[in-house]
């Protein structure tokens, strides 16, 4: 959608010693400007690089019919002065996505280039560094040293903190660490955006459609209570007996509706940055009128920014149509999943975790993650992720080759060095699956490795599921890569080994026989340390069906890490096979010296880990600690009954 009352080109606004021309005329006075200075999200062509390319072309023929000499010296430098400048304003500004738009512009250069003799039968990198040139595709990577340029500028200091959402209810001791809430980390993430807001989730459902039945409840609620206040003379002492009374009357359940809260009002604050010309991008394996969430977001956005378009017709900055949703057909590509859950923020601040953009993870899910602030070269190869989700919107096959600036900036042999929280660290992210990685991106199976073989002394690791398959249409198979890997740290290097793996009704009956095939191998092996804890939240009540509980949703710990003496994982994935080889998914790895500080990443989510394993929620992996409901569950099937007989 291009907005043609929007007169003022944002480039250099806020410095007026700053001009941006095309030839002899100022950008303001060219005839293109109406063009030029509106944002468009067509999603196959960009109109600023077609126009770019005609200028440009029209320009290179006045220069091949007008100007009789074909040399260096006469051809480089009317190049440079009036050809140059629209292309590269295509190539940054408009930055075109597709490999059409960027392929027309690519030939007008090519064209000038031919107007040079000696030139043609050189190859186009050859002729690009005889003429000192460089491909616009490289020119594209401009916004990327930009951001370098400003991280080391700044100097800003780079700081990691955990996030957790802690279930109503969940009780631990009064030393127990704890962290920031999710809620309010997302939230403060948001305070802080001042250009860009792009999330990646797996789910969006913040349920801001179901306040105003969750209010008419309320307002239930408070009638009782006020009748039975008038009936007991508004006795004050008597208050929380009433309001509990209110309560059962109504039927309300106060902690469901204050996580629904939740959702309302991080939904009313992305609306707000929308209205505030903030570029706010979420990619989704749903198409918007699949998804309320998405599709408010994008509608009332355009609704409000039209709205002001109509109104004011001189603006200093950027318009946008509200959200911007990139759907990626994800069934198209391996019939996976988009599983992947992270935020970016200004290009400088990061979340990823377990959580997604679900009213569920405020509420009644145990979730992690982590924010980390002011490191934008961290957010550069996250951003690459993004990029590549994003290149794939609304298409339906893997391009044949990926684009340089979706190559990845760091791995497991060139991590980045940094301080945080004031301690010398090391970091890079992961992707998945293969078919989303392109050239020099580390995979999520190969980041876990790394982190394994890194340890020293102990592994602790907490995921939701631990199943080692991969299901397929007709049949199930075995996959080692985890489990082996386990399997290796445990009998070859002697490494501790803690698993912590959530219980619930969905749990699958086989997670008991591959925790009992580990554990069997360090029967006769002094060295060998593994212990495994099923982590229930509802305390052995996880098999009970909806209508015979108190809460309408159970709490259910969704944690997916791991961590060791050296370094942490934080990804997006449970240890399952068909996560890892289907479904898109990213992680983040922290290498951190034991330095004895406290605020070290490792040391705070090693505290987490065993604040769980110690709590009374953890059950030891024993036939007395499985839950009545569910043994019974596992004895309906012959191949069950052998899964709980191997449990030792």
């Amino acid at each position: 959608m291009e907005f043609t009352k929007c007169w003022v080109l944002p480039l250099g606004h806020n410095n007026p010693s700053q001009h941006y021309r095309l030839g002899q005329s100022g950008w303001k006075d060219a005839q293109q400007q109406r063009s030029w200075e509106c944002w468009s999200t067509a999603a196959e062509h960009e109109p600023g690089s077609a126009q770019g390319d005609k200028e440009a072309d029209g320009i290179l023929s006045w220069i091949s019919s007008g100007v009789a000499s074909r040399s260096t010296a006469g051809i480089v430098p009317l190049y440079w002065a009036l050809v140059r400048p629209h292309l590269e304003s295509s190539a940054q500004f408009w930055a075109p996505r597709c490999r059409k738009d960027t392929g027309v512009l690519e030939c007008v250069q090519r064209r000038a280039m031919e107007l040079v003799k000696g030139l043609v039968n050189k190859s186009c990198e050859e002729q690009l560094r005889e003429l000192a040139l460089l491909s616009l595709e490289n020119r594209r990577l401009r916004t990327d040293l930009i951001a370098l340029f400003t991280h080391l500028k700044k100097q800003a200091v780079a700081r990691v903190a955990l996030v957790e959402n802690i279930p109503e209810g969940i009780n631990y001791s009064d030393s127990a660490p704890s962290h920031l809430s999710l809620f309010q980390g997302w939230m403060n993430l948001l305070n802080m955006a001042e250009k860009s807001v792009d999330i990646v989730s797996s789910q969006w459902d913040l349920n801001h459609s179901h306040p105003s039945a969750c209010q008419n409840d309320l307002l239930d609620f408070q009638r009782v209570l006020h009748k039975l206040q008038f009936a007991f003379h508004k006795s004050e002492s008597m208050l929380s007996w009433l309001i509990g009374i209110a309560m059962h009357m109504t039927q309300l359940s106060l902690d469901e509706y204050l996580d629904k809260y939740k959702g309302q009002r991080l939904f009313e604050k992305l609306l707000e940055l929308a209205s505030r010309n903030i570029e706010i991008k979420l990619v989704s394996d749903k198409l918007p009128v699949e998804s309320k969430v998405l599709n408010d977001l994008k509608t009332k956005g355009e609704e409000r920014n039209l709205y002001l378009c109509a109104v004011v017709f001189v603006m200093d900055h950027w318009l946008f149509a509200g959200a911007e949703v990139l759907y990626m057909n994800m069934s198209a590509y391996n019939e996976g999943r988009l599983q992947s859950s992270f935020w970016i923020v200004d290009k400088q601040h990061v979340y990823i975790g377990s959580a997604s953009l679900d009213w569920r993870s405020l509420g009644q899910m145990k979730e992690l993650g982590v924010i980390v602030y002011n490191c934008s070269c961290l957010v550069l190869d996250l951003q690459r992720i993004f990029a590549l989700y994003s290149s794939l919107r609304y298409k339906n096959k893997i391009p044949p080759s990926w684009s340089k600036r979706l190559y990845g900036v760091y791995d497991t042999q060139n991590k980045l060095t940094l301080q945080l929280n004031e301690t010398k660290s090391e970091a890079f992210v992961s992707n998945s699956p293969k078919l989303f990685c392109p050239k020099d991106r580390v995979l999520d199976i190969e980041a876990i490795y790394s982190v394994i073989d890194d340890a020293k002394q102990f592994v602790y690791i907490a995921v939701m599921d631990y199943l080692p398959i991969v299901i397929d249409t007709n049949a199930k198979r075995y996959w080692p890569y985890l489990d082996g890997k386990i399997r290796e740290a445990l009998v070859l290097r002697s490494i501790k080994v803690r698993l912590l793996i959530s219980f619930s009704r969905d749990t699958d009956p086989l997670t008991f026989n591959f925790v009992s095939s580990l554990k069997a191998i360090c029967t006769e092996v002094p060295s060998c340390s593994l212990k495994v804890k099923f982590f229930d939240l509802e305390e052995e009540s996880a098999c009970f069906l909806k209508e015979q509980r108190n809460t309408s949703l159970p709490k259910l710990n969704r944690n997916k890490y791991m961590v060791t003496d050296g370094a942490a994982y934080i990804g997006n994935f449970d240890w399952v096979g068909n996560a890892f080889t289907q479904n898109a998914g990213a992680g983040l790895v922290i290498n951190q010296a034991d330095t004895g500080n406290s605020t070290s990443i490792i040391k705070q989510l090693k505290a987490v880990f065993e604040r769980d394993w110690y709590s009374h929620y953890a059950k030891s992996l024993q036939p007395t600690k499985i839950p009545n409901c569910f043994n019974h569950k596992l004895n309906k099937g012959t191949s069950n009954k052998t899964a709980i007989s191997n449990v030792n």
